[in-house]
């Protein structure tokens, strides 16, 4: 297991520090962690889905927003540039995974459902 910091720079003037852990150099499985607009990725829900994701054999990616790397808050006017921010940080590693999921919380449902049609990946639908 390699655990890495991706230091993106922000819209905030700040770096935000990507939390990245591979199991293994080959895997092509990625989780990408995104936060809500105040509950950080530390917090249980995205802790233990993060926990859950490297026991079932995913890498992990736990995204931290600029504002939140700048201890500020969020104007909802700024949401595009969390957008643009999650963008770059997922984009960076996204390139080895053939399979990718995203877990969100609140506003990072929204930030994550854009950031996908940017990358325009392929969307599995699992029904049981």
């Amino acid at each position: 297991m390699k655990l890495e910091i991706l230091n993106v720079p922000s819209y905030w003037k700040t770096e935000m520090k990507q939390k990245y852990i591979q199991l293994y150099e080959e895997n092509s499985k990625l989780v990408v962690l995104f936060p809500g607009k105040n509950y950080p990725c530390d917090k249980p829900i995205l802790h233990f889905a993060g926990t859950s994701a490297l026991q079932s054999g995913f890498d992990l990616l736990v995204l931290e927003y600029g504002y939140q790397a700048a201890r500020t808050n969020l104007d909802v006017n700024e949401l595009q540039r969390v957008i643009e921010d999650s963008h770059e940080s997922v984009q960076r590693i996204i390139g080895k995974y053939n399979q990718v999921v995203f877990i969100s919380k609140s506003i990072g449902t929204i930030v994550a459902g854009e950031v996908h049609g940017i990358l325009e990946i392929p969307i599995k639908e699992s029904v049981k």
